[in-house]
Order: structure tokens, then sequence, then C-alpha cells
């Protein structure tokens, strides 16, 4: 315990202050004092007295919680946006795939058209081609 009261005194800080930086209650290191603390208790305040020392502080189990909840809530927020994203492009998509299918009905009519006339142009030529042989030859 010496130690420990020694590294708050380094700290140069409150005991109220190093307890919320510690992320308990304010007078958290007054009742470890009053009470005692385990070997391994005190090893690890320590461990978290070290942080506040490098001007850092220890989140409590609430502010965690609290902090990846929201980090939760804003990842769904993302995760809904990209679904929406999504949505839109496939259905861009869909649309896209629409259009494509109709251009490619009315090209099908536009090449079945040119057959017949192409078909139409051949036995016209056949024909013209037979009148002429028997004008001919008549």
């Amino acid at each position: 315990m010496n130690q420990i009261k020694q590294k708050i005194e380094e700290i140069g800080l409150s005991q109220r202050e190093i307890s919320k930086r510690l992320g308990k209650n304010a007078s958290y290191l007054a009742g470890v004092f009053r009470t005692g603390l385990s070997t391994a208790k005190q090893a690890e305040l320590m461990a978290d007295l070290d942080t506040v020392a490098n001007g850092g502080t220890v989140q409590s189990d609430d502010e965690i919680i609290a902090e990846l909840s929201q980090k939760l809530a804003d990842a769904q927020d993302a995760g809904i946006k990209a679904l929406e994203g999504y949505g839109i492009a496939r259905q861009q998509l869909t649309q896209t795939q629409k259009y494509l299918l109709e251009a490619n009905q009315e090209v099908e009519q536009s090449e079945s058209k040119y057959r017949a006339v192409l078909i139409f142009n051949y036995v016209l030529s056949l024909v013209i081609l037979g009148i002429a042989i028997s004008w001919v030859l008549v």
C-alpha cells in the first residue's frame, strides 16, 4: 500500500481526481486505503496509476460499453446506408438490363426484316434472270 501512496504523491493530483481518471467514483482511493486490497488488485491498481501518471485515463466498464455501443450504432448506420446504396445500384442495374433487353428485341426484329428483304431480293433476282434467259432464248 505504501507504493500506491507514493505513486499517488508522484502523480501530484488529488485522490478524487486520480479516482476519476481511473474510471472509478471520486471516493475510490479513500475506500482503498480504508479497506485495503489484495496483492493482485494492488498490482492492477499500480498499473492503472502508471497509466494516469503518464497522462492517460483508465475507462470504466460503463464508459467502454458506451463507447463501443456508439461505434456499433455508427457501423450499423453505415451498413444501412451501404445497403440503401446497393439497393439503388441494383435498381439501376435492373432498369439497364430491361432497356438492353428491349434494345436486343428491336435489333432481332430489324435483323428478321433484313433477312426477309434479302431473301426477297434473291428471289426477285432469280425471277429477273429467268425472264432474261427466256427472252434471249425465245
